[in-house]
């Protein structure tokens, strides 16, 4: 998410400053969850779902939490494979912007 608005920054710095300070605030109103690490077992399990054992714990995080959406620039690992897989909606920063229309298609 902070890379895209950083780009969103470079591109247009009054825009770009004011995305992030909307960002800010909106990870104080969405107030994230602190979840429980995940088990060895649990590691075990999901381990053949994603390429990079790395990106285990992110998954299985997810797994759990049921997030409404799993927001990454990591799409290549977190691919739409794995989406299907897991049920997970899986997102690029830019994407997930678009989506909630903060930032345009043009």
């Amino acid at each position: 998410m902070e890379r895209a608005l950083l780009k969103r920054l470079a591109i247009n710095e009054e825009t770009g400053s004011h995305l992030i300070d909307d960002y800010a605030l909106a990870l104080k109103l969405l107030n994230p969850e602190l979840t429980d690490g995940i088990t060895k077992a649990e590691f075990d399990k999901h381990q053949s779902f994603i390429r990079h054992r790395n990106d285990v714990p992110v998954l299985v995080t997810a797994i759990k939490a049921r997030p409404d959406w799993l927001v990454t620039a990591n799409t290549e690992h977190f691919s739409p494979e794995v989406a299907a897989r897991t049920g997970l909606r899986i997102v690029a920063p830019s994407e997930f912007l678009r989506i909630c229309g903060i930032i345009k298609t043009t």
